[in-house]
């Protein structure tokens, strides 16, 4: 596995709630609806749980990103996000 990517999960069999618990990792979801359509979101760090009705998606994939990963695609430590201007 790519030293970045910490795990891979699909989507878990469909319940009415899905619960998401607090989880400080990074994760770069795709999932698809049963019309087709996909997309790409980042999400996290989450730290409350999460609790939602569950989507109707035949495709769900998790990439996982290792913790710090992100700081080594980035040219500025992440204590400079907020402050240091985009180049």
């Amino acid at each position: 596995m790519h030293p970045w990517i910490e795990n891979v999960t699909l989507q878990a069999p469909p319940t009415p709630i899905t619960v998401l618990p607090p989880d400080p990792a990074t994760m770069v979801v795709w999932r698809m609806t049963n019309a087709g359509e996909s997309d790409v979101l980042v999400a996290g760090p989450r730290t409350k749980a999460a609790y939602h009705t569950t989507k109707d998606l035949p495709v769900c994939v998790r990439l996982r990103i290792r913790p710090a990963a992100c700081c080594r695609c980035s040219a500025r430590p992440p204590t400079n996000w907020s402050t240091a201007p985009s180049r």
